[in-house]
Formats: structure tokens, C-alpha cells, sequence
């Protein structure tokens, strides 16, 4: 009888030390404390084990004290579950070899109920490259996440932060969808960005998103000092710094410029932006794909210079969408006191040859305003009003530019007292270089007419006013004039 009562025991201080020196197995769901979740029947389970692996592809594993894994390991085409109860932590200081090939599987970390914190080590390049998060609660910190090539997925109030010295989010290959929660990070590339309303974006260096059909329903905020990268000295005599950004809607370094217009992206109404830059030199917000924005009046608030670049198209959908902002977020200016950048762009598929681009739309499904427009060297402006008005007060060219640029009246029959220049002279606006949609330069009085508008400024017409219009105008003036002498 005493020897049965020996085995067991031994069994079990056998048992004791497997689970804290070699490799361990979930084989049914549960927390870390449960040693039937590891297949033992009894015994303690350290909370330290060096390699963590599940043997079934729909388990789920809690940690229900703090505890650590040195190594995991996820097969292929699995689909688990890492979570931690609340008030605990759950580190996963390193990953399986395995984990940086291409191959597919789903990890989903935290849970509604189970909302502890969940601490990813230091992550080498590609170090999930084949797999697909899901943070369906908790908070969620990584180590730099390198160039990151599964879906990446946000929900149930989630808070994912990336840490380190490069603190890096690289997921320019793959998709990242925020539905419901936040994702912190330095520096930020999306392929795919999907940011629903009420969920926020936070980067302290720059943000960059590069793929169709992203859209913006959330809230972005940037701060520190954007990403500066090489100059290219420009057939002009200017010194580019077309890599140096701080916010980018589209590629614009390793991409065409006619790919990066094809890519259709969305601000939408319930979103928000609020970037500033540490660094003024060189840091621009530009748009170098098809951006439609339909936010609220002076919602998108930067610091920075504002471009539409390269073949970029930008649609106005709400009215002045965009403001400027100091270093303390304060608003200094509203769109129509803004300038607006119309300018070149050097996109290239390596560091040294490439092909640049000037030929932006501005499209408007609102009425709108700007302070002014500041052209780069041999930029064209294509502006499509679709029946809505459009008032800029100065219309010049950029510091250092050749002087060259044009502005293509689409659809010119259509400019009919809705398409006005407040702050400059009639004799200035008949330098400026109007053409038509065949790119035909036009001539004031003969295919386009400079009329004065009564409250000041020029509309640009496509064709000359007729007497009862033009009687209107002087009646309109008259009335002004006469209530202005009376108020005297």
C-alpha cells in the first residue's frame, strides 16, 4: 500500500519540474492556473514557460495570474486566443521561428470580459508576418511591430501601443481596421486603414496611408517630428524633400504617381485631425491620392503646410473642412484665411530615378473658400466647381519656383458668378494663365470674362454677362451703396 502512495508522488514531482523547463502544451481551453488546461490532473503550473504552443486550432488560453511566455508558438492556419483576466499581465517576451513565415493564422488577444494588459517583447522585422490580430479588449503593447503583413483588428474599446526605440507600425502590405478603440504608435504606415467613428489614430512621428478604398470616420492626431527623408534637386534648381512628411494620403516614395491618383480614399463627416509638427523645415501634410473629404467645418486642423501634389485630387464635400493650427492647437486661421499648396511631387521606385508630376484637381461638392493658392514650378490646377461656389483671395506662385503654372477652367460654360478672386487687382488676374479643358490657353474678354462683383473681388466667367444679369449687378451695388451712405 505504501508503494501506490510512492508512485504518485514521484509522478507528480516529475510533473512539477516538465512544466517549468520544457515546452508547454494548451490542450483545452482555460486559464494558466487550471493544469488541465496544460492536460495534467493535478500539480501547479509555473508562471513562467519557455515555449507556449496549442494543440488543438481553436483553443484559447487566460492568464489569471501574471505570467510570462519566453516563446510562442502558433501553427499554421490556427485560429487562438492570448488573453489575461483584469488587474493581470501576460508578456510574450519572444516568438517561434516559425511565426515569420507567410503562412496564415489568427491570433485573438483579450476578450470583453477578460481586459488585462498584454505585453509583446522586442518583435524583429517580419516577426508576425503571416498572422492576423485580433484585439477584442484590454490593452495591448508591442515592442515595435517591423514590417507587420496580416489584418490587424481593433475592437471592444481596445488600446494597442507600440513602444521601443522604433516604435514602428509598418503594416504598408496588410489591412488595419479600428472599429472601437485606439491605436498609439510612432512612426505609422497603412496599407489598408479602416478607422470607424469614434476610434483614434495617435502617432508621435508621422502617419502615411497608401491603399484604396481607406477611409477616415475617426479621429488622427500627430505630433513630434514628422518623417524627413531624401532630397532630390529638381529640373527647376529646387531642392525637394518630397519623402519629408508628416501626414500623407498616399505613397508617394515607392509607388507611380498615376498608381497613387487611382487610389480612392475618404475623410468622412465624423472625423477629425489634429496635427502638428515639432519640426517646421520641410514637413508638409500632402494628398497625393483621390481624397474625398466630407468632415465638419474646420474639423482637419494642421500646423503644417497643407499640398495637393503629383496627380492628387481632393473633393470638398462640406463646407472649409480645413483649418490651421499653432504648435498648442489653438486655431489661427480658417480655410478661407488658409493657403492651399498646389505642387509637384517626385514619386520613384528607388532612391535615384523617377518621374515628377504637377497636374492636381480641386473638385467641389460644397461651396468653399481659401485664403490662397501657391503654385510650385509648372503645376496645373484642374478646377471642377459642379455648380457650387468657390472664392480664393490670391492666386501666386511658391518661394523659389519657376513662376510657371496654369489653372484648366473644367467645364468653362458652367463658371457663371461662382468662381470669384477677392484679394487681387483685374490687372493681375489677367496674368494668371486660364485654359480650357484641351489645355488652350484662354483670353480675358474673348473665352473667359473678368467681372467685378459687387462686394468686392472678380468672378471669372466662361461667358459674357447678359444685360438683365449685368443690370442686377449695378442694382445690387446701387443698393449698397445707398444703404451704406444712409447708415452714415
Amino acid at each position: 500500500m505504501k508503494k501506490l502512495i510512492h508512485i504518485p508522488l514521484i509522478a507528480l514531482s516529475c510533473l512539477s519540474y516538465a512544466q517549468e523547463n520544457t515546452p508547454a502544451e494548451v490542450v483545452q481551453s482555460g486559464n494558466w492556473s487550471n493544469v488541465q488546461t496544460w492536460g495534467f490532473s493535478e500539480g501547479t503550473m509555473s508562471t513562467t514557460a519557455p515555449s507556449v504552443s496549442f494543440g488543438d486550432a481553436n483553443l484559447s488560453l487566460n492568464a489569471d495570474v501574471d505570467a510570462t511566455i519566453t516563446s510562442l508558438n502558433l501553427a499554421a492556419d490556427s485560429s487562438n486566443t492570448l488573453s489575461a483576466s483584469s488587474g493581470n499581465k501576460l508578456l510574450i517576451s519572444g516568438l517561434d521561428s516559425s511565426m515569420t513565415s507567410s503562412q496564415s493564422r489568427t491570433l485573438y488577444l483579450g476578450s470583453e470580459t477578460n481586459t488585462g494588459s498584454i505585453e509583446f517583447g522586442k518583435i524583429s522585422n517580419n516577426g508576425l508576418k503571416g498572422t492576423n490580430i485580433v484585439v477584442n479588449g484590454g490593452d495591448v503593447t508591442i515592442n515595435s511591430l517591423g514590417v507587420y503583413g496580416g489584418a490587424f483588428r481593433i475592437n471592444n474599446s481596445s488600446n494597442v501601443t507600440l513602444i521601443g526605440d522604433d516604435s514602428t507600425y509598418n503594416a504598408s502590405g496588410s489591412k488595419t481596421y479600428i472599429t472601437d478603440g485606439t491605436l498609439t504608435a510612432g512612426n505609422i504606415v497603412f496599407g489598408l486603414l479602416q478607422l470607424s467613428a469614434g476610434s483614434n489614430v495617435i502617432s508621435s512621428v508621422g502617419l502615411r496611408i497608401l491603399n484604396t478604398d481607406s477611409f477616415v470616420d475617426g479621429n488622427i492626431k500627430i505630433t513630434g517630428t514628422g518623417v524627413m527623408g531624401t532630397s532630390i534637386a529638381g529640373d527647376d534648381g529646387v531642392t525637394y524633400n518630397t519623402r519629408s512628411f508628416s501626414l500623407r494620403f498616399g505613397n508617394g516614395t515607392n509607388d507611380t504617381y498615376a498608381s497613387d491618383a487611382n487610389k480612392k480614399m475618404t475623410i468622412g463627416a465624423t472625423a477629425t485631425i489634429d496635427q502638428r509638427c515639432t519640426r517646421d523645415n520641410y514637413i508638409i501634410n500632402d494628398i497625393l491620392c483621390d481624397l474625398s473629404v466630407s468632415a465638419a467645418t474646420g474639423a482637419l486642423k494642421m500646423q503644417s503646410q497643407l499640398h495637393l501634389a503629383g496627380n492628387g485630387k481632393l473633393t470638398l464635400n462640406t463646407k472649409n473642412a480645413f483649418s490651421q493650427i499653432d504648435a498648442d492647437g489653438n486655431v489661427i486661421a480658417s480655410q478661407d484665411k488658409m493657403t492651399l499648396y498646389l505642387s509637384r511631387h517626385y514619386n520613384d521606385n528607388s532612391a535615384t530615378t523617377g518621374v515628377w508630376a504637377g497636374d492636381v484637381t480641386l473638385a467641389l461638392g460644397a461651396d468653399n473658400e481659401w485664403g490662397q493658392f501657391l503654385f510650385g514650378s509648372d503645376v496645373n490646377l484642374n478646377l471642377e466647381l459642379n455648380g457650387y461656389n468657390l472664392t480664393v483671395g490670391n492666386i501666386s506662385d511658391q518661394a523659389a519656383s519657376n513662376g510657371n503654372y496654369s489653372i484648366t477652367l473644367m467645364d468653362l460654360a458652367d463658371y457663371n458668378n461662382n468662381f470669384k478672386i477677392s484679394g487681387m487687382s483685374e490687372e493681375s488676374i489677367r496674368l494668371l494663365d486660364f485654359r480650357d479643358s484641351e489645355g488652350n490657353s484662354l483670353v480675358a474678354g474673348e473665352d473667359y470674362f473678368i467681372v467685378e462683383a459687387a462686394d468686392g473681388g472678380y468672378y471669372i466667367n466662361g461667358q459674357i454677362p447678359e444685360p438683365s444679369e449685368i443690370a442686377a449687378i449695378f442694382g445690387l451695388f446701387a443698393i449698397l451703396v445707398a444703404l451704406r451712405r444712409r447708415s452714415k
